[in-house]
């Protein structure tokens, strides 16, 4: 049996790489001397990395030098052997064969995207009857034929009186039999008035179709300004020619409305011309002034509804009735609307404001006229059912005011009043709409025609545009101010009378 052979345990120093063999050994075998190892071994003071990275001794401590302070060795930098070596593993792992695979999503078209955020909400709006929901509720009154019925009804009579005790063969009418029937107004009743679908399209097209538009390209920096400019352009077409087309009816508005219409198309732009030098916005004199004839025609029916609304409203003719009477929310939508409406316009006149006041301004004066705007539109019900009282008003009148009373003319009020209903609404409620319009598209951000070919290179045609949607969501709320306030003036003083 053999002897074992002894153990020899291996050190570290016996411990060669295979390329230290392969220069001792040479390529077939053939003992090299190993100058290499001589000369390390002969100068203490030299390691190799190899002898490095293997023989890790540890430091000595710091000594104390001989004022008391430690000093602490060099620290160790890694060879660049291990670097180079290092970086080529990386350089493999990052290779695209071990990398992990990543999704392409492909870009949405701006158009679709658009379409995607508009169609969606205006589908909702029709199905919801967002439209007949803004008026819901409100009272219309009917005049009855015949006088006994189990319905809702307002008696016209003054606060804390007593019925009449006079013998009603002295009078031509019975007062205690004057009475009125109440209805309140739901989709089906609106949808069988008059103009009821340019009422319902005006409202769907300016908040369902071009206000989601203009948020979608307000928080998305990266979305063409294209879109909604034509957004807003088609909505704004669309209220100015059904405004156009309501003031051109014959009983929906007085002949003298129509007259003052008239004087305001012709003066307008007179006034435009020299209201320009004075304003803080630059838009181009005679493209300006061509427009603000149109426009302060267009307003001057709608500004004095709302007067004769306003005067209704706060019951400045102290009848004291509770069936005319308006809510206390509603007098604080009026109030507001009417004083706020009167104060934006005056934020763009920097040659009548002071110096001090200039900078602050030029901040507010676009959003206070987006207030204006917005307090219109949401005192809308207020107007419209202060619209529908003013036919209560003649009626009350009639019976009580005159010795002799045209019932026939109160009757007849009173059914154009319900008649008309939705084409007052529409009125009242496409000029603020237009004013917000107008608005969003002069802040629309960056090249109106970016992604056109015809006028992609024209950066000057969208500045023009942008300040002269400014100019025409200014005139439309200045000339309605003026109107408004020149109307109540007149009501005031008692040139002009409601009947």
């Amino acid at each position: 049996m053999a002897d074992p052979v002894p153990h020899n345990p291996v050190t570290t120093e016996q411990i060669i790489t295979g390329q230290e063999r392969t220069a001792r050994l040479g390529p077939k075998g053939v003992t090299v001397p190993d100058t290499k190892r001589n000369s390390e071994t002969s100068d203490p003071t030299t390691t190799s990395p190899i002898q490095l990275e293997r023989i890790r001794k540890p430091n000595p401590l710091p000594k104390p030098n001989s004022s008391g302070a430690t000093s602490l060795p060099p620290t160790f930098t890694q060879p660049t052997q291990f670097n180079s070596i290092g970086s080529n593993f990386q350089s493999h792992t990052s290779s695209p064969l071990l990398s992990s695979p990543t999704m392409h999503i492909p870009a949405i078209p701006p158009l679709f995207l658009h379409l995607l955020t508009t169609i969606p909400s205006l589908l909702l709006s029709h199905l919801l009857h967002f439209p007949s929901f803004s008026l819901y509720s409100l009272c219309t009154y009917i005049y009855p034929d015949s006088a006994p019925s189990s319905t809702p009804r307002a008696v016209l009579r003054p606060a804390n009186s007593k019925p009449s005790k006079r013998n009603s063969s002295s009078t031509p009418f019975d007062t205690t039999a004057a009475q009125l029937y109440r209805l309140r107004l739901d989709h089906s009743a609106l949808s069988s008035r008059h103009r009821f679908p340019s009422f319902h399209l005006s409202l769907l097209l300016s908040f369902s179709f071009s206000l989601p538009s203009l948020l979608l390209h307000y928080f998305n920096s990266s979305s063409l300004a294209f879109f909604p400019f034509l957004f807003v352009s088609i909505s704004a077409t669309f209220l100015v020619v059904t405004l156009v087309r309501l003031s051109l009816e014959k009983s929906a508005s007085r002949r003298s409305e129509k007259s003052f219409s008239l004087f305001a198309f012709v003066a307008s732009p007179i006034i435009s011309l020299i209201l320009i030098q004075f304003l803080s916005i630059n838009p181009p004199p005679g493209i300006a002034s061509a427009f603000t004839g149109l426009i302060s025609a267009l307003v001057f029916i709608p500004a004095a509804r709302f007067s004769r609304c306003f005067w209704l409203g706060t019951d400045q003719l102290r009848f004291d009735l509770p069936v005319l009477s308006c809510s206390s929310i509603g007098l604080v939508l009026l109030y507001s609307t009417a004083l706020v409406s009167l104060a934006s316009p005056a934020l763009f006149l920097k040659s009548f404001l002071p110096p001090f006041f200039l900078a602050t301004a030029e901040a507010i004066q676009v959003p206070v006229l987006a207030v204006a705007a917005v307090l219109q539109i949401l005192s809308l019900r207020a107007m419209v059912q202060m619209y529908v009282n003013e036919a209560v008003t003649c009626w009350y009148q009639q019976l009580h005011v005159t010795r002799i009373s045209d019932l026939d003319y109160a009757r007849a009020k009173m059914f154009l009043h319900n008649h008309h209903l939705c084409t007052v609404a529409t009125q009242l409620f496409a000029p603020p709409a237009l004013v917000l319009l107008l608005l969003g598209l002069s802040q629309l951000r960056g090249n109106l025609f970016e992604g056109v070919e015809i006028f992609q290179s024209s950066a000057d045609l969208s500045d023009i545009v942008k300040e002269m949607a400014l100019f025409m969501a200014w005139w439309v709320m200045f000339s309605w101010s003026i109107v408004t306030m020149a109307i109540l003036a007149c009501y005031r003083y008692g040139l002009l009378l409601i009947s």
